[in-house]
C-alpha cells in the first residue's frame, strides 16, 4: 500500500508541476496538491494527510525556484499540526459550508507563511485561496463519497 502512496504523489506532484502552471493567474497557480491533502484531514485520514503532506511538499519544494529548500513542506506541516488540534477537538464531521471556509482560511494560512519563507510580499497572496475556493466543492464531495474514513476501516 505504501509504494501506491508513492506512486499517487509522485503523480499528483508531476500534475502541480507540469500541467496547472499553465492555468495561473498572477504567477499563482492552482493549489490541487494542498486540497488534496486538506481533503484527507477532512475525511480523518490524518496519516495519509501527513504522508502526502510531508512527501509531496518535499518534492514540490526540490523543484520550485522559488522558495528556500524547505519552506513549503514547513508550512504544510505547521498547517497539518494546527488543523489536525482544531479538527480533533472541536469538529469531528464537518458540513459543506464549514470545510469551504476551512479550505478557504488554511490557504491564506499556507500562502502567507510562504510569503513570510520568501520575504515577498504582495496582496496576490489571496490568488492561492481563491483558487482553494474553487477546487474545494470537487474535492469534498469526491473525498466524502469515495474515500471512507480510518475508522470504519478498522471495525
Amino acid at each position: 500500500m505504501i509504494f501506491l502512496n508513492l506512486f499517487i504523489i509522485l503523480v499528483l506532484v508531476i500534475i502541480q508541476l507540469a500541467f496547472l502552471p499553465h492555468f495561473a493567474v498572477f504567477g499563482y497557480g492552482p493549489p490541487f496538491f494542498l486540497a488534496v491533502v486538506l481533503s484527507f484531514l477532512l475525511v480523518s485520514r490524518r496519516n495519509e494527510a501527513f504522508l502526502y503532506g510531508c512527501l509531496g511538499f518535499l518534492l514540490l519544494d526540490w523543484f520550485s525556484p522559488d522558495l528556500r529548500f524547505g519552506g513549503q513542506t514547513i508550512a504544510i506541516i505547521a498547517i497539518l499540526l494546527l488543523t489536525q488540534l482544531l479538527l480533533e477537538k472541536y469538529l469531528a464531521v464537518i458540513p459543506f459550508i464549514w470545510a469551504m471556509l476551512f479550505y478557504f482560511c488554511t490557504g491564506v494560512i499556507f500562502y502567507l507563511l510562504l510569503m513570510i519563507f520568501a520575504n515577498a510580499y504582495s496582496w496576490q497572496f489571496i490568488i492561492g485561496p481563491l483558487y482553494l475556493l474553487i477546487l474545494a466543492p470537487i474535492f469534498y464531495l469526491v473525498y466524502k463519497r469515495f474515500i471512507t474514513l480510518e475508522e470504519k476501516i478498522e471495525v
